[in-house]
């Protein structure tokens, strides 16, 4: 990883010009200031022409905190998760849900 905005996975490759059909990028931004601290993934936005030109946006965070886990789509407020899941957008063919699950619920809480 390098820290800042990389793209992750861009469809197709190469361009021509116009839109991406799926473009997901992801900002890594070291835990602390010092060059030897981990570095983790912060943030991800999500566009495209799949997306039919909506912007979803997805922000790390602890769900125990002011600045929990949220997403954001077309510039709206970020919205967290809401224990039953959330979905986001849900128009056009296109469905943006959010859920928090665990595969052993038994071991892990919410914010694992």
């Amino acid at each position: 990883w390098r820290t800042g905005w990389s793209n992750f996975l861009q469809i197709p490759l190469h361009l021509d010009g116009q839109e991406p059909r799926l473009l997901l990028r992801g900002n890594v931004e070291r835990y602390w200031g010092d060059d030897c601290a981990p570095a983790f993934l912060q943030e991800v936005s999500v566009s495209g022409q799949r997306l039919h030109g909506r912007k979803v946006f997805v922000k790390s965070g602890s769900l125990e905190t002011t600045s929990p886990f949220a997403v954001e789509v077309d510039g709206a407020p970020l919205r967290p998760i809401a224990p039953e899941g959330t979905t986001f957008l849900a128009e056009d063919g296109c469905e943006v849900r959010g859920e928090i699950s665990s595969s052993n619920p038994n071991e892990w809480g919410p914010d694992a």
